[in-house]
């Protein structure tokens, strides 16, 4: 596999993982968004603080899920 394959594997990976992430949010009831290729803050703009909570439990089930 060439150097370039590599980085288009991870950025792919990259891509569908936050696409999983913004539908895992969004089924739970979380509004969210995806923010502009270049943010420096990040891939996805959670829309209220008030939801930090439910973000992380949306994420460690995602881990967990992953890990095993």
């Amino acid at each position: 596999m060439s150097a370039e394959d590599k980085i288009i594997e991870k950025i792919i990976l990259h891509r569908d993982i936050k696409e999983l992430v913004i539908q895992e949010l969004r089924a739970a009831n979380i509004p969210c968004q995806e923010t502009e290729f270049t943010d420096p803050r990040g891939d996805i703009l959670i829309i209220s603080a008030n939801d930090a909570a439910k973000v992380k439990q949306v994420i460690q089930s995602l881990q967990k899920r992953a890990n095993s």
